[in-house]
């Protein structure tokens, strides 16, 4: 997986003598030793281009992650359309209370 982004990636100068054994097996080849530092700074940019392809592809993915996450916290948590908020009141009497509480039949009618 790509660290560090690739389009701040500085291409080697393959015409170097740090470059010359990576050049060698080319010039064994045939190349002289243009062609071979030549052809090594096509395969690099050739391979520098795709994983700058492959950076844009991560970061977009990175950024849809975020935005997602942002929705999420920006919608509020789901509640039961059913439940109403609990307040506390002191001074509720027996009669208030037996009208707002929900009345069920605890009585079994089964034969």
């Amino acid at each position: 997986m790509l660290m560090e982004d690739p389009n701040e990636a500085i291409r080697p100068d393959f015409t170097s003598p740090e470059h010359q054994d990576e050049r060698q097996p080319l010039i064994a080849e045939g190349l002289s030793e243009e062609q071979a530092a030549r052809s090594l700074t096509a395969l690099w940019n050739v391979n520098n281009n795709a994983d700058k392809e492959r950076w844009a592809l991560r970061q977009r993915r990175l950024q849809d992650i975020r935005q997602r996450e942002e929705e999420d916290e920006e919608q509020p948590a789901v509640k039961d359309p059913k439940a109403a908020p609990i307040v506390k009141d002191e001074n509720l009497s027996w009669e208030d209370f037996n009208e707002a509480a929900p009345q069920h039949d605890l009585v079994d009618e089964s034969p």
